[in-house]
């Protein structure tokens, strides 16, 4: 009896219970949801740098009736209950908003939220006319770009970056940390110096410093400067004050940007170990400037190819003489525009043209040996009176039946193997292209034999009229029976073709551009022709500008204008395997360049 009675308590209990909550939650509608919403956050954000903003998109649903009082955004650093930045002068709904990512709160106040900070809270709050709060928290995760804090931690460094605005020189260093970071830890010697190493912005503001060379101040590398010092006390000691404070001798050192002309390798300049001396009258010339230079230039080599600083200083001095620079550099950029157009390529010329010429002097020796058996014929028959009657029908028979099919042949032969139009192309290709493109014509006398050649085998040495002669010879001249000799004149018309020794030393020439050209620009001529069309960046003048310009000014300037006794002072023994001159790189030339390269120099 006890039992059912409690159990009936309960029960009366549970209802009691259960009507209560149904009483306190009977208006609520339990499908309404929250009515505000971040939809879009942009990652990527760099507060500090320039003008960059926080880019959000939210949106506020208010339920039918409702009127908006109030609405505000509080940011929260991680880990903190108050927040570090709000704004409550927000009027719009379902918009963007930006925050440039400076704080206005407390010790906070016009400090820029750090990645360190990230991750981050983002509180949107909405207060409603009847005082209704709804509140929606985001978490924004992984949303400053990581770069930040070391950035403008070393802002003083940050100036030695390539680039005008803050932001480029953060776009640009974004893209040169990666490599800059291996090359710097490449050298530590343990993990636990790798480990311990923060960032490369850090590491150049504790080892690029002011220093002070021939009275100039520079900006390199603590590890390059004793040497620097040296050199300066070494110059001084043997020349007096002939390069202090010398205009001829400018230096620019650090500059954290990747090599002239790449977008891989970092340039030693990026660590403070690297001196340009005097830009403008000692430019960097890539493989390709140096080899339209040596075109220029008349049989020289420069690139892959180690000269003397004498040598050098001599060939600068042979640009600075060189005349009429803006007419050849467009003279070979129409031959080489013939050559990137024609049908025929390089090789197939080198391939083909010897065989070319040894066909048509073969062509011309049976030409002659026809001409001087028809004289020799018509001699016998006409000039000697000792012949038999059998002999007379040989050499008639010979003479006006056997010889003009035997030219006829010859003349097809040639026909078959050659087209006027093939061998124009093999003409146009060495008279118009090889020639203005290595300028063969201005250095070698035996071209004009060589053009004239080409010019008689593009019209196939007359082949046509040539063989008509031939046989119009051949024919019976009852008036009068030995050939007039102004008929021999019209029969000697085949082009003499002879592939001399110095015609072939103009190939021999052609062979070796070739090789340096591939070197430099590839196998395609399209690749210089496009380089042409292009400006390149003159130093001197610290501007791009078009091709014949550009060479035009450096014939002006030169491209060495070191002292011997300058260089050789880098250049002692005892530099070897440490310090580098760029006028002695292989590929390229960068004769400003000055640089320290001994192992271990990042230690």
């Amino acid at each position: 009896m006890s039992n059912d009675l409690n159990n009936l308590q309960v029960e009366l209990a549970l209802a009691e219970g259960v009507k209560a909550l149904w009483l306190a939650f009977k208006d609520v509608d339990f499908k309404k949801v929250n009515p505000l919403r971040i939809t879009d956050v942009e990652k990527d954000f760099a507060p500090g740098i320039d003008d960059d903003h926080l880019k959000m998109k939210y949106e506020i649903k208010l339920e039918e009736g409702e009127e908006l009082k109030q609405f505000k955004i509080e940011i929260f650093k991680k880990g903190m209950k108050t927040p570090s930045y709000i704004d409550i002068s927000i009027t719009d709904v379902n918009v963007k908003y930006q925050w440039d990512g400076k704080m206005n709160q407390g010790g906070d106040m016009d400090k820029y939220i750090r990645y360190s900070d990230d991750t981050f809270s983002i509180v949107l709050i909405a207060i409603t006319k009847d005082s209704i709060e709804n509140t929606y928290t985001d978490t924004a995760k992984k949303i400053i770009n990581p770069l930040v804090d070391e950035f403008l931690d070393n802002i003083d460094i940050v100036k030695y970056i390539d680039g005008k605005t803050l932001e480029d020189k953060f776009v640009y260093y974004d893209k040169l940390r990666k490599p800059l970071f291996s090359e710097i830890t490449s050298s530590f010697t343990t993990n636990e110096a790798v480990d311990e190493f923060e960032n490369p912005l850090k590491y150049f503001n504790d080892n690029v410093h002011k220093d002070v060379f021939l009275g100039r101040t520079i900006m390199v590398h603590k590890n390059y400067y004793p040497y620097l010092a040296l050199i300066d006390k070494d110059l001084q000691a043997n020349y007096g004050k002939r390069f202090v404070l010398n205009s001829n001798y400018t230096f620019g050192g650090f500059s954290i940007r990747f090599q002239y002309g790449s977008a891989t390798a970092v340039s030693n300049h990026a660590y403070g170990m690297a001196l340009d001396v005097t830009a403008a009258n000692n430019p960097y010339l890539s493989k390709r400037v140096l080899f339209i230079l040596e075109l220029l230039m008349d049989k020289v080599e420069i690139f892959e190819n180690k000269l003397s600083v004498d040598e050098l200083v001599e060939l600068s001095n042979k640009l600075k003489k060189t005349q009429l620079i803006k007419e050849k550099v467009n003279l070979i950029k129409s031959g080489f525009y013939v050559l990137a157009t024609s049908r025929l390529s390089s090789k197939t010329v080198a391939d083909n043209i010897k065989s070319i010429f040894n066909d048509f002097e073969n062509y011309n020796t049976e030409y002659i040996q026809f001409s001087n058996r028809i004289r020799y014929l018509r001699n016998e028959r006409f000039l000697f009176f000792n012949k038999s009657q059998s002999e007379i029908l040989d050499i008639e028979n010979e003479l006006y039946e056997e010889l003009p099919i035997k030219i006829k042949n010859w003349r097809d032969a040639i026909l078959s193997k050659y087209s006027k139009e093939n061998l124009t192309d093999y003409q146009s290709f060495i008279c118009e292209g090889l020639n203005k493109s290595y300028r063969l014509s201005a250095l070698f006398s035996e071209y004009s034999q060589l053009e004239r050649m080409m010019n008689d085998i593009a019209d196939l040495c007359n082949v046509i009229n040539a063989s008509q002669s031939l046989i119009d010879a051949c024919e019976r001249i009852e008036s009068n029976a030995v050939l007039p000799s102004s008929q021999w004149k019209n029969v000697e018309e085949f082009g003499q073709i002879n592939y001399t020794e110095s015609i072939g030393t103009i190939f021999d020439y052609i062979a070796k551009k070739n090789k340096r050209y591939v070197k430099a620009f590839g196998t395609s001529y399209q690749t210089i022709v496009s380089f042409l069309k292009h400006n390149i960046h003159s130093f001197s003048l610290n501007k791009q500008v078009a091709v014949d310009l550009f060479y035009e000014e450096l014939s002006r300037t030169g491209f060495m204008n070191l002292e011997k006794d300058f260089i050789e002072a880098f250049l002692r023994s005892e530099y070897a395997g440490k310090i580098h001159w760029g006028g002695n790189y292989d590929s390229h030339k960068d004769f400003m360049h000055i640089e320290y390269v001994e192992n271990g120099k990042f230690d």
